[in-house]
């Protein structure tokens, strides 16, 4: 009997080669499910197989967690929820743990506490796991305070000062304040009420107060505020909290705003009852006021300097729009309530960067920070062949992409080639939701789709064949708006030099009002962390399109040093030296796409950190 042939079919179209008796499939991908048969044929005739069906299953996977507990406030007799959310397979259980001892009942990856009492205030984690693993959660702390100080408060500071301080749901709040005689301002923007009711401002939150003295009082269940301004001359605080209605009560709160590509900022409380409380902050010169808000929104106010602050909050959006009117000018502030329905969307959503890449030192190395409680998906890419579409020179012909969490050794992961190994696809659709340019399939162009939890990681792109070129970098954030969820810190170190060699960092700000961003290009800076061949002097300019918006040689020499200091600090960023090289910007950038760019002074060249931080 003659030997038969085979020939293999998927959902009855013929697979090309495949004419032996076994079909294997290595690896096996999504596109390979299906069903599959063979018709085996000889002299005497032929005969198909019945139907396979090949459907994926999903290796078990060990618990990781997406969303962690966040730490909560709840008043006494309301209601707590502390909700934690994992990827797994297959799906895990739960188990909520209070100081350390399982909690009955409490097996759903949603714990709600109703109706809280005090001895429920603790340490809350929960317990997650499958055939694959186990993981535990962060501790969320839950404060269970025995009344709410929320709401807003505006009163006296001194015999002829004025103050006003905004309390959150979470006992949080912000402290605006300032005197005539002698004329001084303070602006306190972390501000904690303990479980009694009683706050203290640092030293370090007051501004161009005599002695930086120390802001200390409480509030007593009935909504009376008394306190102190210490220092030389002690003053005393004293305030009610506004009533729960009024006519103003839609614009009650908390606003923040800024001048568009500068640093100057604004600070306002505005209660129920119309009254509106504004401190301004412009080259390094603050004025404060105490005017009225009215039921349609205007603002009116006269500062300490007799200078006029009039606008607006639109009542639909809490958009504030403000105008500082006097002797030198007028100045304009664009802003919005914390609470407004668009303060989440306030952010950096894509950082890019181009420069030289090689191996050894020559790599270039981008980090970012991811804060929240939640993880984020990300795309990350590395773009060398590509770039020759649009006319980039001596581009890195195999570059390599590696992505690194903060303290860690080990990559998480690695590409040499975006388009290979079937998730050619879902990579395009990701660069397409973010507006990224298409990578063709098949160059050897590298990226990166993952989801990080909050935490510091660096891309890191090298040259597979060790031959330096110019390279992208792109870290882009895939995640909705949620409110403090972001990528809050971007950096890059890199080669920096002119002309073609010029670092050129890219972001992106999403949003309605402006962003405040600190920038710095650090060159000198480095050389205490053990880094060789920095560039000497760093220049740094930002661009909005082929405008440039600012610049900055020499960031001690800036009207806004004592402001970068600040925010430095602020932001977690190392100290420069008063008297380094180094540049900054503290700049509030408008939404839209911005790119930084570093060049060493006088054709000079080496290696430049490049760090963009948010600031508040």
């Amino acid at each position: 009997m003659p030997s038969p042939s085979y020939q293999w079919r998927k959902n009855g179209v013929v697979i090309p080669s495949a004419s032996n008796a076994t079909l294997t499939l290595l690896p096996v991908l999504p596109a390979d499910v299906g069903a599959f048969e063979v018709v085996v044929t000889n002299a005497s005739g032929s005969v198909t197989s019945s139907l396979a069906s090949l459907t994926l299953v999903a290796a078990p996977t060990g618990p990781v967690i997406t969303r962690q507990p966040a730490d909560a406030t709840a008043i006494v007799g309301r209601t707590a929820t502390l909700v934690v959310a994992a990827s797994a397979t297959p799906a895990p259980t739960y188990q909520w743990i209070k100081d350390g001892a399982p909690l009955p009942g409490a097996t759903a990856d949603t714990l709600t506490l109703a109706s809280v009492q005090p001895a429920q205030a603790g340490q809350y984690s929960v317990v997650l796991t499958n055939a694959a693993g186990r993981v535990t959660s962060r501790p969320a702390l839950l404060r269970v305070p025995p009344r709410s100080y929320a709401g807003t408060y505006v009163g006296t500071l001194g015999p002829t000062g004025s103050f006003a301080l905004h309390i959150r749901d979470d006992h949080t709040g912000v402290f605006l304040g300032f005197t005539p005689l002698p004329r001084a301002v303070v602006i306190g923007l972390a501000l904690t009420l303990d479980d009694s009711g009683n706050f203290e401002i640092r030293t370090t939150d007051s501004f161009n107060f005599a002695a930086g003295p120390t802001f200390s009082g409480a509030i007593t269940a009935a909504g009376s505020l008394t306190g102190t301004a210490g220092g030389p001359e002690p003053r005393a605080l004293r305030a009610s909290r506004s009533a729960g209605t009024g006519p103003t009560l839609t614009q009650a709160g908390y606003y923040d705003a800024a001048v568009v590509n500068a640093s100057g900022r604004a600070y306002a409380i505005g209660d129920a009852t119309g009254q509106f409380l504004a401190v301004t902050q412009t080259a390094g010169a603050l004025d404060a006021g105490l005017g009225t808000i009215d039921a349609s929104g205007t603002v009116r106010v006269t500062t300490l300097t007799q200078s006029a602050l009039t606008g607006s909050v639109a009542p639909d959006t809490a958009r504030l729009m403000l105008t500082l009117s006097g002797g030198s000018g007028a100045t304009n502030f664009v802003g919005s309530s914390e609470t407004a329905p668009t303060a989440p969307d306030q952010r950096l959503v894509n950082n890019s960067t181009r420069a030289r890449a090689g191996s050894g030192d020559q790599v270039a190395i981008a980090g970012f920070v991811i804060t929240g409680e939640e993880s984020k998906p990300v795309l990350i890419r590395a773009v060398g062949p590509s770039l020759a579409g649009f006319g980039v020179p001596g581009a890195v012909a195999a570059p390599v992409l590696e992505l690194f969490q903060s303290g860690q050794p080990t990559a998480l992961a690695r590409n040499t080639g975006w388009s290979i190994g079937g998730s050619a696809p879902t990579l395009a659709a990701a660069a397409a939701r973010v507006g990224a340019f298409p990578l063709d399939t098949g160059t050897a162009d590298a990226a990166l789709l993952t989801t990080l939890a909050p935490g510091a990681y660096s891309a890191v792109i090298s040259s597979a064949d060790a031959r330096t070129g110019v390279g992208l970098v792109e870290v882009y954030d895939l995640s909705g708006a949620v409110l403090g969820q972001r990528i809050s810190n971007l950096s890059v170190r890199a080669f920096a030099g002119a002309d073609a060699d010029t670092l050129i960092v890219g972001v992106v700000v999403q949003g309605t009002v402006p962003k405040r961003l600190l920038i710095r290009a650090v060159g000198p800076g480095l050389t205490p962390f053990g880094v060789t061949g920095v560039v000497e002097k760093p220049r740094l300019a930002v661009f909005s399109g082929a405008v440039e918006v600012a610049r900055n040689l020499g960031w001690s020499t800036s009207p806004d040093a004592a402001g970068i200091t600040q925010a430095g600090l602020a932001a977690g960023a190392f100290p420069l030296a008063s008297s380094s090289a180094d540049s900054a910007l503290l700049i509030n950038l408008a939404p839209g796409a911005y790119t930084a760019q570093v060049s060493g002074v006088a054709g000079t060249t080496g290696v430049a950190l490049v760090e963009v931080y948010e600031v508040r």
